[in-house]
């Protein structure tokens, strides 16, 4: 496969950079979906490695994955003998001493398992609070330690002054201090995030050895967290390679920056503009979607596909209950899905809101505790806080409530029985997850990004959430500009919140999952050719001549 002009100025680059005089270079490359990147990477690696004026003997390059799964599927990639192919965790993984790794819990950072103090613990805080540490006082605890661990900050101190000034507070700090000695000596649980923050402070103080590198490949670095960058930064490489899609960060719950943003001072930004994936249809409606909401420079190019294949469909969702809702229609019209999640992942919050309604039970899920907690502080007039007490639905629904996947699961238990609910679940068990050997593919959003599909139907739930949030930001755009003069009015770009941006990028990357037919998006320029297809008609494939693009 030949380069195209776009990636021969990348490797070419590349190549420029490793051979000049400099201790170290950047290059970060703004990637659009399906642009070839690996192809890109790969050929960087093979241009500097073969080159006469490269001392092969001692050639040493690393791709850094954003996951485990795609480190290993790298693996099939890259020539093995000379690049090495993992996850910086796994890196940090490697780093760490046998004694902390005894300690490691397999969870989140959020386990109240992680900070449970002894009776000795509890008499020594007294003097930090009056009677000992607060379940209050631990949730802080566990929730700073959290945001320092995937923070650029090497100590704590520099993390607490970089909160708001209410946040601030010196028996916090005493407390996080007091906890992270205690990981880092073995002594206590501690998480995968807690070592790989060790790591980036072992680096930092130039504790560990630092192996030399001639390059080093960041994938994916559009969905970094600060402390991942900060390892990039100060591992010892003649080259740094940094590619991703300015417009992927979806992870920004899991404390993800956007890399290009963050290490903008780091090199020049290069561009691979042209997607290999999408048919030139659907890239002039996802360029013009961009444009719109997300880079007014966006440039999104397809290619023309001499056939139209179909053999992938896949329904892209926002939430997972809106999932469910699909698989019972699947499941009544006999068949066959693949999921790119577990039956457990998937249901956790339906069988949640199942157990409550049909047996009464106390509240276990996390996310409906979360729920519960919000109407209690919420309503301060006893009747009406006893009202939504009563009937935990009635406060879902409401306009009160924001959460997506709560109302979505809701909407799915009023219109099926319970008893189909339960039916599809332990029918859901028995797919293998990630298996992809069925035409129809069950996916969020999330769960979508890297793959690719000959068909995508946006779901419902997804065209909803994105009208809501446009709603509401066009609303105080409008607001804004009222008070503006007329040359200084603001697009509606530039008054986004990060939560809005979020919802922006989701929806780029569910609609740039398609290759040759996009179904139900409703927020494209060119909606209204191809959404009003009959739910039975996708059902009955075979029977149904497809819409195309014109």
């Amino acid at each position: 496969m030949s380069l195209t002009q776009e990636q021969q100025e990348i490797v070419d680059k590349s190549l420029s950079l490793y051979m000049s005089d400099k201790k170290e270079s950047y290059i970060k490359v703004n990637a659009i979906a399906g642009a070839g990147k690996s192809h890109t990477l790969i050929d960087i690696i093979k241009t500097i490695y073969n080159d006469p004026r490269t001392d092969r003997t001692k050639f040493k390059s690393r791709y850094f994955a954003y996951s485990k799964k795609l480190a290993v599927e790298s693996l099939e990639k890259f020539d093995q003998n000379i690049t090495e192919c993992s996850t910086i965790h796994s890196m940090a993984y490697r780093a760490t001493v046998s004694a902390l790794k005894l300690k490691l819990k397999h969870g989140n950072m959020y386990s109240n398992e992680l900070i449970n103090p002894t009776k000795e613990e509890k008499e020594n805080f007294k003097h930090l609070t009056k009677k000992g540490l607060s379940k209050a006082g631990k949730e802080a605890i566990i929730y700073h330690l959290g945001k320092y661990y995937s923070s650029r900050f090497h100590k704590i101190s520099d993390y607490i002054s970089s909160l708001d000034y209410d946040e601030r507070d010196n028996e916090l700090e005493e407390l996080m201090v007091y906890y992270f000695t205690k990981m880092a000596r073995g002594q206590h649980l501690c998480t995968h995030a807690f070592y790989q923050k060790l790591f980036h402070i072992l680096l930092q103080n130039n504790v560990t050895n630092k192996e030399k590198y001639d390059v080093l490949l960041y994938d994916e670095c559009g969905d970094a967290n600060e402390v991942s960058l900060e390892i990039f930064k100060l591992l010892d490489s003649k080259l740094k390679v940094m590619v991703g899609d300015n417009l992927q960060n979806i992870f920004g719950f899991n404390d993800t920056v956007n890399g290009f943003e963050t290490m903008k001072d780091f090199g020049e930004t290069l561009s691979l503009s042209k997607s290999f994936r999408v048919s030139e249809e659907i890239a002039k409606q996802v360029e013009l979607f961009g444009r719109k909401y997300a880079d007014k420079n966006m440039i999104f190019k397809g290619i023309k596909h001499q056939k139209t294949e179909d053999n992938s469909f896949a329904y892209i969702s926002r939430t997972n209950s809106a999932l469910i809702g699909k698989m019972i229609d699947l499941d009544n019209a006999k068949k066959q899905y693949n999921l790119t999640r577990s039956a457990d992942d998937m249901f956790k919050v339906m069988i949640g809101l199942l157990s409550i309604k049909e047996t009464n039970q106390e509240i276990t899920t996390p996310e409906l505790k979360h729920i519960q907690k919000t109407v209690n502080d919420f309503y301060d007039e006893e009747s009406i806080q006893r009202e939504f007490k009563n009937s935990l639905f009635s406060y879902i629904m409401s306009e009160h409530s924001d959460d997506i996947g709560i109302k979505s699961a809701c909407t799915v238990i009023s219109i099926h029985k319970p008893v189909k609910i339960w039916e599809t679940y332990y029918n859901a068990k028995n797919h293998a997850v990630g298996k992809q050997d069925h035409y129809y593919t069950l996916t969020t959003c999330h769960s979508s990004k890297g793959m690719e599909y000959d068909t995508v139907h946006i779901m419902d739930d997804f065209n909803d959430k994105l009208t809501k949030v446009l709603e509401e930001a066009e609303y105080f755009n409008d607001k804004i500009n009222q008070k503006l003069d007329e040359d200084k009015k603001l697009d509606i770009i530039e008054t986004f919140t990060s939560e809005q941006n979020q919802e922006i990028m989701l929806y780029y990357v569910g609609i740039s999952r398609a290759k040759y037919r996009l179904l139900n998006a409703k927020h494209l320029e060119c909606a209204d050719i191809y959404t009003n297809i009959e739910e039975s008609t996708i059902l009955n494939r075979g029977s149904f001549e497809w819409h195309f693009f014109h």
